[in-house]
């Protein structure tokens, strides 16, 4: 090999060497900001995970089924405002029992035998002599049903005697595993319920939920066996049909008398 040819080979060689190095320097430049970027968007991911809460720390409040102010808590117990007992945050996150709407129609086209609180037998037609003002309730609830029905008591008070003559009072369960025919003859009792003018009834659970959508009534049992419903008070006509609701615990009723003072 001439001398030429040996200088061409040495420079072909370090050519070679040259580009190696080259491409060995980007490839570990590339794998350092790869495992850089790798280790911030860990960084990132863990940042994410720290403020993210867990569905645990979320059930951990306890809130009153009637949605009452100020009836948060972290512990379980008994509202402050109504004595309901209170239920997870997470299971009234679904039910919104307020200003829900009503079917069109008459409850006394609804099919189906109830008990009365003597443990009677009768059907719904059976109420449509006189006008009724209505309230779902459950006897164990400790504070919105008594009070609720505290209201009806008011109404009735307020009331002209022509206008009372033509009104009864009709308390319908939403717990019929527990409210039993006695069970609601002795809550009558325990609030002085005139049973001449006041009916208590208890139906199947079908019966009752068909009713409650009639009537736009919401309700809904909770794990700890309290219930959470729609306050309403309200006026059937004779043929069943919704003429009037009140809404609400303790609001004002004069627009509600001024009416049955009209209309009934």
């Amino acid at each position: 090999m001439s001398k030429t040819d040996r200088r061409t080979t040495f420079r072909v060689s370090m050519y070679g060497v040259y580009c190696s190095f080259l491409i060995f320097l980007f490839l570990g430049l590339t794998s350092c900001q790869s495992r850089s970027e790798s280790s911030e968007q860990g960084d990132q991911n863990v940042k994410e995970e720290s403020i993210v809460p867990s569905s645990e720390t979320a059930e951990t409040e306890y809130v009153c089924p009637m949605r009452c102010a100020g009836s948060g808590q972290d512990d379980p117990g008994t509202c402050p405002v109504c004595n309901m007992l209170l239920v997870r945050s997470v299971e009234v996150e679904d039910f919104d029992p307020e200003n829900s709407e009503y079917t069109q129609g008459s409850v006394y086209n609804l099919e189906g035998t109830w008990l009365t609180q003597n443990g009677d037998p009768i059907q719904l037609a059976d109420l449509s002599d006189d006008f009724q003002l209505v309230c779902m309730i459950f006897t164990a609830c400790p504070g919105a049903c008594p009070n609720l029905i505290g209201d009806m008591l008011s109404i009735d008070t307020a009331l002209e005697l022509e206008t009372k003559e033509k009104l009864k009072y009709l308390l319908v369960t939403i717990d019929p595993d527990n409210d039993s025919p006695e069970r609601l003859s002795r809550f009558a009792n325990t609030h002085n319920l005139n049973t001449d003018r006041w009916t208590l009834l208890q139906g199947e659970k079908d019966n009752i939920r068909q009713l409650s959508n009639l009537l736009g009534v919401e309700y809904k049992q909770y794990d700890n066996g309290s219930f959470g419903h729609t306050n309403y008070l309200i006026l059937l006509n004779r043929k069943g049909e919704i003429i009037y609701r009140l809404h609400g615990i303790h609001v004002s009723n004069e627009d509600m008398l001024g009416f049955m003072h009209k209309y009934i």
